[in-house]
């Protein structure tokens, strides 16, 4: 099983959060670890482009909240 990322928290199973980090391998998240991932927070890290964010099929909360972001053309529609 694949670790939680060293920069992140996972309270659980189906929750990661990560805070301030300067880069994130969004490739961790294409792992059996993180394919039951609900919760998926990424806060306050310069993050500018979230392009490779892979289908997260049971993702219900995304917070991306203090990043860089202009566009997000990768969500899926409801």
């Amino acid at each position: 099983m694949v670790a939680c990322p060293e920069e992140c928290e996972c309270p659980d199973e189906l929750s990661l959060h990560c805070h301030n980090v300067s880069t994130f391998d969004w490739n961790i998240l294409s792992t059996a670890r993180f394919e039951s991932l609900q919760s998926l927070s990424i806060t306050h890290s310069s993050m500018d482009d979230v392009s490779a964010l892979p289908g997260l099929q049971l993702l219900e909360k995304l917070d991306l909240t203090g990043n860089k972001l202009k566009t997000l053309n990768v969500v899926a529609p409801l």
